[in-house]
């Protein structure tokens, strides 16, 4: 036994030392294992190594060889002084050392344990380390023992789990020793290109890429993850979009970001803005231009609304009358003034021929305008990035019509998804079209019945072969809403990919697919991911509807309802500064704390999930319905006299000690979680707190008019620090 044990030592350094040249070998025991293709290209970029024709992918790995993985990989500079008392001289202990100073490996009581296998759930919190990965333990759900996995590793297990990078199927078993072939699929999964050659590099990568190249060029392409820059390498970066972040992983890494031409290189020809032709008519001679009010009023046109959802707004703000509105959109040829919609207006049995044509955002419009006035309007703000978009349309051999009905179904689809979701979506539409496929996008299903014919007197037979991508080929007849610009450049710079499916889990992870069989495992995947049974139908405002429609998991709370109520929606933004939204912030916030709520057996109703009106008098009858033990509603703030004013506060209905209590352990939960300025309880007459029986809160989430807490409120982390204080407030509230 002695003997083995020292001829297994001995194969271990061996397994680490041996040259790149053996590691370009076949592997003996590689062939038929399923991270063999991985194996085989770690190998070659010097990483992880095989000894004499074998690897051993199935062998555990010790916290040295870790750390020796790890500084091939980053190539450390700097080691810290050696004060453990286990760390004698060693193969592993200047990497040990180097792995210690940047802060990935971690000793205790004075030990650092080098010759100690290092267990899944170590292994999962030094690469997070290493690649400075943010902690969300919302993950570790698609796994069956979460419950075992420690605090101290939940948060980078769970960001590992819904990046789909842990091999370790449905149970993750946290003490168990990693294997020499799960740390290469791990790293595998996390990077979709390593650049190890010298050369230009001009392939667009929808991930992270690392660079292990001593001379590597970006250039002519487009990352959607994040380039970690190793320590050894060097990177040019040259006419590229990269929508993560330049992630040098030590301070010797070499960047630099240039506009001049690569040696050798000529200048990129950029296609120049086409010359529209003229417009055949004068539209201040030719049409009704007159406004009743000098006053204007705010109209805000959010990105994904249709023209006739517009319409809808015009008229409640007294704007002008919607079906005025839909009729002169319709029976005037814009085309006329505005010759970039020829398209539009020459394309056949297509219902509204401005749909998708405005710009999303905030107009001053004057009440008793004209309908042509509000036209002219918004036709305006389009024709000012019109000419970049048509040039670029055409370079790709399309027409300004096809990008914006690709860029409406994007909008639909994945508008508030990831940039890198954009783009992968628009490559799975441009690829299906290639392939002569039906696009088969819900989206598109849904437009006529509810964006148009309750606005119109068409007639839905007529037009559904035309506008029901399950049911025509090629794109839909038109743009189906009015897309974002984002929307719009994902469509214009669509991801090269080989996807032809995607699907999504209640979540919001997306899973794509090459394949019809690969789509159908997704959705056994989603169903894991997700750690409740599955979504079994759509969500709408009544109690009969939202009970069935989720089952929750098991959990320390079950038969317990919380009712969330994402304040505003529909055409009531409530606060709208810059490009932040009231209404669309609390909703991102309350759909984030529902699974949360969900994982302790919380059966979860919302007053909305979407984008739609709910009355106040709606939201009481739904709570009342409902009988929920706590109800929350979520708002922000505005004070637009002082842009200073920023914090937190939390607020009940007068004269009711339950909701007095709620509303202080939710106003302790968001300033101890956020840091934010703490503005204390105060009462408020909202029926939603008032006219219902159960106990019940409002938050406020902080001030959209204060640029620091604006920008905070629209990013994704700062809406999950809430969602976590919201969702640890409510199981306190709950246990008390």
């Amino acid at each position: 036994m002695k003997l083995r044990r020292v001829l297994a030592a001995f194969l271990t350094v061996a397994l680490l030392f041996t040259g790149v040249a053996s590691a370009q070998a076949a592997y003996l025991d590689t062939e038929t294992h399923e991270a063999r293709d991985a194996i085989g290209e770690w190998s070659r970029y010097g990483i992880i190594l095989g000894y004499d024709g074998y690897f051993r992918p199935d062998d555990s790995i010790t916290r040295g060889e870790m750390a020796l993985i790890l500084d091939r990989m980053v190539h450390y500079e700097t080691a810290a002084e050696n004060t453990f008392q286990d760390l004698s001289d060693s193969w592993y202990t200047e990497a040990v050392l180097k792995a210690n100073y940047a802060g990935v490996i971690l000793g205790y009581e004075g030990r650092v344990r080098p010759l100690d296998e290092i267990s899944r759930a170590e292994a999962v919190v030094m690469l997070c380390r290493t690649f400075d990965i943010e902690a969300d333990a919302r993950g570790i759900y698609a796994f069956a023992d979460a419950d075992e996995i420690p605090v101290w590793a939940a948060g980078e297990v769970g960001a590992l789990a819904q990046r789909n990078a842990l091999p370790f199927g449905r149970e993750f078993r946290q003490a168990q020793a990693i294997t020499r072939a799960e740390v290469i699929q791990i790293l595998d999964a996390l990077f979709e290109a390593v650049y190890f050659d010298a050369g230009q590099y001009r392939e667009d990568i929808p991930g992270n890429v690392l660079v292990l190249s001593e001379d590597a060029v970006l250039t002519d392409c487009m990352i959607g993850g994040n380039v970690y820059v190793a320590g050894n390498a060097r990177l040019t970066v040259y006419d590229a979009v990269i929508l993560g972040e330049l992630c040098p992983l030590t301070e010797t890494a070499l960047i630099a970001v240039t506009d001049e031409a690569l040696p050798g290189e000529p200048e990129l020809d950029m296609p120049d803005a086409p010359l529209l032709p003229a417009p055949a008519g004068d539209i201040t001679a030719e049409l009704d231009l007159s406004y009743g009010s000098e006053e204007t009023v705010t109209v805000i046109l959010r990105a994904g609304r249709s023209l006739a959802q517009f319409a809808e707004l015009l008229e409640e703000k007294g704007v002008c009358p919607a079906s005025a509105f839909l009729n002169v959109c319709q029976q005037v040829d814009f085309s006329r003034y505005y010759p970039w919609l020829a398209d539009s207006y020459a394309a056949e049995n297509r219902l509204f021929d401005l749909e998708g044509y405005f710009l999303p955002g905030s107009y001053a419009l004057h009440p008793g305008s004209s309908p042509a006035l509000v036209a002219k309007t918004l036709l305006d703000e389009t024709a000012a990035v019109i000419p970049g978009y048509l040039a670029q349309a055409q370079a790709m051999g399309h027409s300004l019509d096809e990008v914006l009905t690709i860029a409406s179904i994007i909008e639909k689809e994945v508008g508030n998804c990831t940039a890198q979701d954009r783009a992968t979506v628009a490559s799975i539409i441009y690829n299906r079209l290639e392939q002569g496929m039906k696009l088969q996008m819900n989206v598109t299903e849904n437009y006529l019945e509810n964006y148009v014919l309750p606005y119109t007197d068409a007639d839905q037979e007529t037009y559904e072969p035309y506008y029901n991508s399950y049911l025509c080929r090629g794109l839909p007849a038109g743009p189906i809403c009015f897309p974002r610009a984002d929307c719009i450049e994902a469509a214009l710079s669509p991801y090269a990919m080989d996807y032809l499916f995607f699907r999504s889990d209640r979540h919001g992870n997306i899973y794509y697919a090459v394949t019809y069989e690969e789509h159908v495992e997704n959705g056994r995947r989603a169903e894991q991911a997700t750690g409740y049974l599955g979504y079994l139908g759509s969500v709408t405002v009544g109690a009969e509807e939202q009970q069935e429609a989720f089952i929750p998991t098991d959990g320390r709370f079950s038969g317990v309802t919380v009712l969330l109520d994402p304040g505003h929606g529909g055409t009531d933004t409530g606060a709208y500064v810059g490009s932040a939204s009231e209404d669309e912030i609390v909703l991102a916030v309350a759909l984030k704390l529902r699974p949360l709520l969900w994982q302790e057996g919380i059966q979860v109703v919302m007053t909305r999930d979407g984008d739609y009106a709910v009355s106040r008098a709606d939201r009481v009858a739904l709570a009342n319905e409902t009988a929920p033990d706590l109800l929350l509603s979520l708002h922000c703030n505005s004070y637009e006299a002082e842009s200073d004013v920023r914090g937190v506060e939390s607020r009940y209905a007068a004269g009711d000690t339950r909701d007095r209590d709620f509303a202080a352990v939710l106003q302790e939960a968001l300033v101890s979680a956020t840091g934010a300025v703490d503005r204390g309880l105060g009462e408020n007459s909202s029926t939603v707190l008032t006219d219902t029986a159960c106990t019940a809160a409002m938050v406020r989430l902080g001030f959209l008019t204060n640029p620091g807490e604006h920008d905070l409120l629209l990013t994704e982390a700062y809406q999950e620090t809430l969602a976590q204080a919201l969702a640890s407030a409510i199981f306190k509230q709950l246990s008390l």
